[in-house]
Parts: structure tokens; sequence; C-alpha cells
């Protein structure tokens, strides 16, 4: 038997990046559930400095139009040939190199790249877009806006613009996801017991000389792990274990050499020898061994008596009253191990 303890997940960061102007939707991977996300927001930048015309600033950037409204302005646009743009990246100036300096860049040099404007040898950029970087849980789909980057009224678009803005969301996704399962062994050994049961004044069972008879085996006196059953003919099936196997109380009387084995009837095998005893008047043996066994066998208990005559389960013939009850003449006792 098996049970599911937990599972093994596979997960992977996604990047999702928004970023031109305009309404948008992150879509949530796992709708109804909660999750992580990590959330870098830009403003857009604003435009650049251009005689005739009047600067403009960069549109801001929301994450969550709905709930948090979480911000990151845009930049100023730059005001006259002197005045840059105010941002995160304040706007510049200059006079002499002006093919020196080009747009800069934020976060990472993706995004914020601000326009500049030339008025004969001058010119002015606007400033980048602000930014904010925060953790958010969410449970559904969040309504972005990214900010348009700010232009001129007259002048040259490409070059005196400002970028739009950028929102870039990290979160996790799981890839798939497989149960972990465990073994559930038993905690505490499990006992059955398997016996040929009879009145003591009943007789004896005699054994075959060098051919083996079988051992009666008629009664299931306890199974505490439903291992073991009875089939009716002599025979028992064990479930899949590894087992303790103990023969208790054989008697055996008026032969010389027994040998005693249990013999595996769904494999043709013989699983254990318990033991090989010189024939004596009421000799008992006492045995232990141990098997394992994958799935379901049905076995049995085999004797053989090597010389002369000779017989078990000999109790005695003297016992007639009824009161001596019943007893176990054969008694196999199987202790199915925890760690099976």
């Amino acid at each position: 038997m098996s049970v599911t303890i937990g599972s093994t997940k596979i997960a992977y960061q996604k990047t999702k990046v928004f970023d031109t102007a305009g309404a948008h939707t992150f879509i949530h991977p796992l709708p109804g559930k909660n999750i992580e996300v990590f959330v870098e927001l830009i403003g857009a930048a604003g435009g650049g400095f251009s005689t005739g015309g009047s600067q403009k600033d960069g549109g801001d950037s929301i994450w969550d139009t709905a709930g948090s409204n979480n911000t990151a302005s845009g930049g100023t646009g730059a005001s006259a040939n002197n005045a840059p743009g105010v941002g995160f990246i304040n706007g510049l100036y200059n006079t002499d190199v002006r093919d020196a300096v080009v747009n800069h860049t934020i976060a990472n040099g993706l995004y914020g790249n601000a326009g500049f404007g030339i008025t004969g040898g001058a010119f002015a950029t606007g400033g980048s877009g602000y930014v904010k970087r925060f953790n958010a849980t969410i449970s559904g789909d969040i309504n972005i806006t990214v900010g348009a980057g700010g232009g001129l009224d007259e002048g040259s678009a490409a070059v005196n613009a400002g970028q739009d803005g950028a929102c870039i969301v990290h979160y996790n996704v799981i890839e798939s996801e497989t149960p972990v399962q465990v073994s559930a062994t038993p905690q505490v050994d499990e006992y059955a017991e398997v016996a040929w049961r009879s009145a003591p004044d009943e007789a004896d069972l005699p054994i075959g000389t060098n051919t083996f008879t079988d051992v009666t085996l008629n009664t299931e006196v306890i199974d505490t792990g439903n291992n073991v059953v009875v089939n009716g003919d002599d025979t028992f099936t064990l479930q899949a274990g590894t087992y303790e196997v103990n023969l208790a109380e054989f008697y055996i009387n008026n032969g010389n050499d027994y040998i005693i084995n249990l013999y595996n009837i769904t494999d043709a095998s013989v699983d254990l020898i318990f033991k090989e005893v010189y024939g004596g008047s009421k000799s008992e043996s006492n045995s232990v061994g141990f098997i394992k066994i994958a799935s379901p066998k049905i076995f049995k208990l085999r004797a053989m008596n090597s010389t002369g005559t000779g017989s078990i389960g000999t109790i005695s013939t003297d016992f007639t009253n009824s009161d001596a009850g019943v007893d176990s003449r054969v008694r196999l006792l199987l202790t199915r191990k925890a760690y099976s």
C-alpha cells in the first residue's frame, strides 16, 4: 500500500513585458489562486526642447488601475535649451558636444530613453521616467496603464519624443506536479497462527518413508494483519512480506531421521527446511526460519521419515475425557515483520 504525502513541483520563472503606451491586462496564470509577482514599473520619459515647440511631460505608468494604483510618474519635458527635464535621471544640456551625449536609459538599459532637442548647436533632453519596484500578491487579472512618451507640438517626433514607459512582471508558474508516494509499511509486527487442531484422543498422522506426507493444517487460530488464509486442503496462502516462521509443538515417534519443510506450491520450491531430528518416543521440535515473498503464495508443510515408521502430532490417546478439549498438534507461527 502507498500513500501520497506531498508532491514534487517544477517551477519556472516567467517575465511579461508591456512597453507600448496605453491600457493592458496581465492575465493571471492560475486563476483563483494567490501568486506572488515582482513588478518593475517605469514612467514614460519627457520630450526634448526645440525652438518653436513646447515640451511635453512623459505619462505615468500605473499597476492595478482598479486596486492599489501603484504609480511610476513620467519625467518632465525640457523647457529650454538650458533647462532639461526632471525625472529618475534628470535631463542633460550641452552647447558644444551634443553628438557625444545620447539618449540615456534606465531599468537595465531597456527602457526610459528621453527625447532631446536641437536649437542651433544647443540641445536639452527630457527627464527619464521614475521607477517603482515592488512585490504584490494577486489572485486575478491586473489592469495596467503604460505611460506615453512626452513629445513636441513641433519638431521631429523621432528625435524629440521621450520613450514610452513600461511594466515588467516577474512570476513563477508550475509547469508540472508529480505526487510523491511512500510505502505505508506496518509500524508493528503482525502475527498469525496456523495449526492442526484436534481432540487429544484422536490418532496421530503416519509419515511415509523416503516420501513426503502432507501435514494436516486445518485451523486459522489468529491473524492480526489479514495476511494468511487457510484453504481447507491442508494448504494456506500468505500475502507478500517478510515472515519469521516458527514451527512449535511438533511431536514424532518410532522413526529414525525426519525432515520437515515449508513447500511453496505456487513456485514449486522448498522455501524452508525446519529441522532434521533423530526419532524417538515423543520427541519435540521447535524451529525458526525466515522467508520473504513479493506476492501472495500458497504453502503447505511436508514431512518425511528416513527409515522405519513414524508419525507426528502424537499427544496421547489416553485422554478420553471430553473435558480435555481441543489441542494444537502442530502449530505454525507466522510473524510478518514491520519492515516488510
